[in-house]
């Protein structure tokens, strides 16, 4: 990377702290985290990847997986440049199960590549790329456990993620920090399948954290396509405190 890129890579990094994700990534920096295990699900271009390893610091792990494979090699390269030793780079999606599957990725926004949409979708290009499920790869890195944090933003296919990742989730019960986009999924699946392993819910807005019980009658009012909600174990949710973003 030359010193426009990698300046371009920190300035990403940068607003998302402080503008795009100021109160999701306050989430992450006032855990204590040190030495710990993290999981970025959908790593992208690694703004998340970054304040992760901040986080971590010399003797954690930042286990950071995305399938697309410009991506792959572009937070490789980050790792190298920025010697980000405690990055480990997992070129695959993260789903229910290990295997291959079609991705459709927008051409004008990766970001929006995903292993949901229709290959008719407009403007857009399909390429097989590579699966794992968070069960399966922490069985061949057993070494690494317990997670202690994760965040999944994979474009409506995070409920394949989780079912995946339920050893995990039920054994270390890390907080999870994930994208809402589709309302259906997440009452009907997502958010009660995380309940039933222990977890309790929150939801992200105007700076605040407010319990997933209040999402129905407040969702009128999120004017976003999308939010994220946060997801802790009953133990962690009895220190959790309705916070403003730092």
């Amino acid at each position: 990377m030359n010193l426009f890129e990698k300046m371009h890579y920190l300035h990403r990094a940068y607003r998302y702290r402080y503008r795009s994700e100021r109160q999701e990534l306050a989430c992450l920096i006032k855990q204590d985290l040190n030495g710990a295990t993290v999981v970025d699900a959908g790593a992208n271009r690694g703004a998340w990847t970054w304040w992760m390893h901040k986080k971590v610091g010399p003797r954690g792990n930042v286990i950071a997986f995305e399938p697309q494979p410009e991506l792959g090699e572009y937070l490789s390269q980050v790792k190298s440049d920025f010697r980000l030793r405690r990055l480990t780079v997992v070129n695959k999606g993260l789903s229910s199960q290990s295997g291959r599957q079609l991705m459709v990725r927008p051409r004008a926004h990766w970001v929006g590549g995903s292993l949901e949409l229709s290959p008719d979708y407009p403007d857009s290009d399909t390429f097989m790329v590579d699966l794992t499920s968070l069960d399966e790869y922490f069985a061949e890195h057993a070494n690494l456990r317990p997670v202690r944090f994760m965040k999944c933003d994979i474009q409506d296919h995070e409920y394949q993620c989780f079912l995946g990742a339920k050893e995990v989730l039920s054994e270390d019960l890390p907080a999870v920090l994930f994208e809402c986009t589709d309302p259906e999924q997440e009452e009907t699946r997502i958010f009660p399948f995380l309940r039933s392993l222990g977890y309790d819910g929150f939801f992200i807005h105007n700076r605040s954290i407010r319990p997933i019980e209040e999402l129905s009658q407040q969702r009128g009012m999120i004017d976003r396509a999308y939010f994220n909600c946060l997801f802790v174990s009953s133990q962690q949710n009895a220190d959790l405190r309705i916070h403003k973003a730092a």
